[in-house]
């Protein structure tokens, strides 16, 4: 018997602890297996989203984004809105990705969706891109647009990090048409490659082996 790894009984079956090779194996592998299942979790597009200014999203895969807590921006105070649409921009680095849409556009208090905000190719940075109108089930105005969520999906992208996109919300009453303010979304280098989660889980556990062989052998 190896004296220095010990054996214990469980439930009357005599087991060896981790300390053999098969062992430190499937330790290795199912750290490995957890790394990388964490860093699935951080490369699922959003990284954060602070209420009322914004957050930063991972390019290489699509971004889900619940906006709320909007200012009033430029909502005309008494002025109450009946329709609403979605007007985005972008701006930072260059360059520009080329076409793409955001999907998923949806407004609380619009019954169905607003439809797509088209990104065409060429698109210059500052410009303002819109969707459809829809109605609004219950006016909107200065005063309850803290009220207002906002839900959209910004696609993969091939754009470095500084990358940005804006969102508002436009609000009409039949004549006057104001925005409330925007909040930014910006780009940050992807996340290590899920791909490295095994080998840093062997190195891991390595360590963890390797010290508890020393501590036992004391």
């Amino acid at each position: 018997m190896d004296r220095k790894c010990p054996q214990f009984i469980q439930k009357g079956v005599l087991m060896r602890s981790t300390c053999n090779p098969r062992s430190f194996r499937a330790l290795c592998l199912a750290t490995g297996l957890a790394i990388l299942a964490l860093q699935n979790a951080a490369s699922a597009g959003v990284v954060s989203y602070n209420s009322g200014t914004g957050g930063t999203f991972d390019p290489s895969s699509p971004s889900t984004f619940t906006f709320t807590n909007f200012g009033a921006g430029f909502l005309s105070p008494g002025v109450n809105y009946t329709s609403a649409r979605v007007t985005m921009r972008w701006g930072g680095t260059t360059p520009y990705p080329g076409a793409f849409n955001i999907t998923g556009v949806a407004i609380n208090s619009v019954t169905g969706g607003l439809g797509n905000v088209q990104f065409l190719a060429g698109t210059a940075s500052g410009t303002f891109v819109d969707n459809s109108y829809g109605v609004l089930n219950s006016i909107l105005n200065d005063g309850n647009v803290g009220g207002l969520t906002l839900t959209l999906t910004i696609p993969t992208l091939p754009v470095a990090a500084g990358f940005f996109l804006e969102v508002a919300v436009r609000a009409t009453e039949g004549n006057e048409v104001n925005r409330t303010a925007f909040q930014k979304v910006t780009a940050i280098a992807p996340v290590p490659e899920p791909s490295l989660g095994i080998p840093a889980g062997c190195v891991a556990s390595a360590i963890w082996y390797a010290r508890r062989r020393r501590s036992m052998a004391a």
